[in-house]
């Protein structure tokens, strides 16, 4: 087994909060939420026109699916809004301007603040995913523990961290 050993110090930003928020709705919790929502006029479609033989009901579903495709993009402006509201009315919810403590080696993970200390063995998380500007490390659908790519070097020292998480998650 490779040993590592990473720490940082640093204090989460609202850009990284409202990353991440808008990162989670595709987090892999919500995916069967989102192909159930692509999927449902279909599904609510093919059986009415084969039990009917009537046109109006497959039509009347195409419809809603393509208010659907034109509706997502709106949604997420209006989610991505709501959620930069949300962050400025509840910084502390979030842990904003907090100093993080984070040690990640191959035992596991240990997260400190100011008010509490979580040690965490690599079998206790349940999901790691990261996008162009950060890293989540999932704990449960609402505990997720982000570390920034600002917090790195090079794009090289981001994915090789990225790359050492995966192997042991």
């Amino acid at each position: 087994m490779n040993s590592f050993n990473y720490e940082f110090n640093y204090c989460l930003t609202e850009k990284d909060v409202e990353s991440f928020l808008i990162s989670n709705a595709k987090s892999p919790y919500f995916k069967p939420l989102h192909i159930l929502m692509w999927l449902a006029p279909l599904l609510y479609a093919i059986p009415a026109y084969l039990l009917s033989g009537n046109f109006d009901y497959f039509g009347i579903a195409v419809f809603i699916y393509i208010l659907m495709v034109i509706s997502y993009p709106i949604s997420m402006r209006i989610v991505k809004r709501l959620n930069k509201n949300r962050i400025k009315t509840h910084p502390s919810q979030y842990s904003i301007n907090e100093l993080q403590s984070l040690i990640i080696n191959e035992h596991g993970i240990i997260n400190k603040n100011d008010y509490k200390k979580l040690t965490l063995a690599w079998n206790d998380l349940k999901y790691i995913t990261h996008d162009v500007t950060n890293v989540y490390i999932y704990l449960s659908l609402r505990k997720v523990i982000i570390i920034p790519k600002r917090l790195f070097k090079s794009n090289t020292e981001y994915n090789n961290f990225i790359n050492t998480l995966l192997s042991f998650a």
